[in-house]
């Protein structure tokens, strides 16, 4: 999967050691079946993507019936909660290779 979204809901691990459900608006695509809306799992370990709410993120996931992703895996944070730059663009040659993209349905 990859798609660069807006971070609009957090649901924090019920126990230790669960995962985190991150939910996006999503506003462009380039692989996967991704609606307007899409769910990731992340782990609550020191790999696991940490994201806040209004955060808007390119996000490279992978699974099979349940999706996931970690920092390691190159997502990029391109904008902040109160809507700052982060500092992070996608990079040129990866933009490329993406092209313009899809939006959902």
């Amino acid at each position: 999967m990859v798609f660069l979204g807006r971070v609009v809901a957090v649901n924090s691990a019920q126990a230790p050691g669960s995962d985190v459900e991150i939910v996006f608006d999503v506003d462009r695509y380039w692989k996967g079946r991704i609606g307007k809306s899409f769910k990731i799992m992340t782990d609550i370990s020191s790999c696991g993507l940490r994201a806040a709410v209004g955060e808007k993120w390119l996000i490279l996931g992978s699974g099979e019936s349940r999706i996931g992703t970690g920092i390691p895996s190159g997502n990029m944070l391109l904008q902040l909660e109160d809507g700052r730059e982060a500092g992070n663009t996608i990079p040129a040659l990866i933009g490329k290779k993406l092209g313009k993209g899809r939006r959902p349905k």
